[in-house]
C-alpha cells in the first residue's frame, strides 16, 4: 500500500471555456511532459469521452509507445472508425441520448452541489492524499473460496469491487454522525463490449462501446458480517446479467443516461474508473516502461481505479483519492479484514 499528499504543479493544460448558450467548451485531448532532471519524465493526459472510451484511449497511447520506440517496424493495427458495426446504432437513439445527457448534467449537478454542501463529498480535492492499494493473491483466493454461495460471476476483478465497496460503506459509516442502515447504497462499472456482441465488434474499434453494470444494496446489508459476501452476489449478479441474459449486452441502451439520472445522492455511489484489462505497465516509449500508472480524475469524480498491476504476477492496483481523515478510516478497514 503506498499513501502520500497530493501536490499541485502548475496547470499547462487548456482551460475550458464557455459558450454563449452555456455549453462548456473543452479540447476533446490535452497532453502534458513534465521532466524531473536525471529522473525521468511524467506523462499526463486528459480526452473527453465524446471522442472514444478508455479502450480507444489506451490503444491511442499503446499506438503512440510503440511508433517512438520502433519506428518503422513497429506493427500497429489501425483504429476501425466503422459507427455501422454497432447494431443498436441510430439517429433515433442519438437524440435519445443527446436529450437524456441534458437531464442527467442538470440532475447530477444538483445532486453533487447537496453533497457538498452536506460536506458527503471534499469540494477542495487539495485536502485529499491519494493511495494505492493492492490485496495479495492469497486474500483474493480465501475471499473466493469462502464464497461458499452460488455466485452467477466470480472473478478477481469482482472480488475486489466487492471488498472495496463494503470497506467505503464501513468507512463512512464508521466517522458518520448519524447512519441510515435502510439507505441505498450504489455500484456502478463499465463493461466493454467489443467481442460481445453479434455481429462483433472488433477490439481496435475507435469510440464508445461501452455498457454499464449497476447494482444497490441497503446500508445494512454491506456493513454487516456478511457485507462482502452480499457486495459479491449482487455486483457479480449485475455483472452476469448484462453480458449474458437475453437481449445481448447492448440491450437498454436507449435507458442508459436515464438510469444514471435515477441516482439521487452521489455520496452514496461507487463507480470504477479505469480496467485491469487496459495495461499501461507494459508500454514502452523507448526509455523503458512506466514506474507508475494513476489515474488522476478520481481526484474530482470520487471514483475509485482498478487498473493493471506493475508486477504480471500480482492482482489489480486500486487508486483512491480521500481527506485524510477518512482515507485513515478506510486503511484501518482495509486492513482489518484482509
Amino acid at each position: 500500500m503506498e499513501t502520500r499528499f497530493r501536490y499541485y504543479l502548475l496547470s499547462l493544460l487548456p482551460q475550458s471555456t464557455v459558450a454563449a448558450d452555456g455549453s462548456k467548451i473543452v479540447p476533446l485531448l490535452a497532453l502534458q511532459v513534465t521532466l524531473f532532471p536525471e529522473k525521468g519524465i511524467c506523462i499526463g493526459y486528459a480526452f473527453q469521452h465524446v471522442a472514444g472510451d478508455g479502450s480507444s484511449m489506451h490503444a491511442f497511447i499503446n499506438s503512440w509507445a510503440s511508433i517512438c520506440s520502433l519506428g518503422e517496424d513497429s506493427k500497429v493495427i489501425p483504429p476501425n472508425y466503422d459507427r455501422l458495426l454497432v447494431k443498436n446504432h441510430t439517429k433515433e437513439l442519438d437524440d435519445v441520448f443527446w436529450k437524456q445527457l441534458k437531464i442527467i448534467k442538470s440532475n447530477t449537478e444538483h445532486a453533487m452541489a447537496e453533497a457538498k454542501q452536506a460536506q458527503l463529498i471534499s469540494p477542495e480535492t487539495d485536502e485529499k492524499v491519494r493511495a494505492t492499494f493492492v490485496i495479495a493473491l492469497e486474500d483474493i483466493q480465501k475471499h473466493l473460496s469462502d464464497a461458499g454461495r452460488s455466485i452467477k460471476h466470480l472473478s478477481t476483478f469482482t472480488v475486489v469491487c466487492d471488498y472495496v465497496w463494503t470497506c467505503l460503506v464501513k468507512r463512512g459509516n464508521a466517522i458518520a454522525d448519524k447512519v441510515d442502515e435502510d439507505e441505498l447504497e450504489q455500484f456502478i462499472c463499465s463493461a466493454d463490449c467489443r467481442g460481445r456482441t453479434d455481429p462483433i465488434i472488433p477490439a481496435n474499434y475507435f469510440g464508445n462501446c461501452l455498457t454499464h453494470c449497476m447494482t444497490s444494496a441497503k446500508n445494512r446489508q454491506l456493513s454487516g458480517e456478511e457485507g462482502f459476501l452480499n457486495a459479491t452476489e449482487l455486483i457479480g449478479e449485475a455483472i452476469y446479467e448484462r453480458l449474458h441474459y437475453q437481449g445481448g449486452v447492448l440491450r437498454g441502451l436507449e435507458t442508459f443516461f436515464a438510469d444514471m439520472s435515477e441516482v439521487k445522492n452521489m455520496a452514496k455511489v461507487v463507480s470504477v474508473a479505469g480496467s485491469p484489462r487496459q495495461n499501461y505497465y507494459d508500454m514502452d516509449f523507448g526509455f523503458g516502461k512506466p514506474r507508475k500508472v494513476e489515474v488522476t480524475s478520481i481526484d474530482s469524480t470520487g471514483a475509485i481505479s482498478i487498473t493493471a498491476s506493475r508486477d504480471a504476477s500480482r492482482v489489480p492496483e486500486i487508486g483512491l483519492a480521500l481527506p485524510k481523515k477518512r482515507m485513515d478510516a478506510f486503511i484501518k478497514l482495509f486492513r482489518k479484514g484482509l
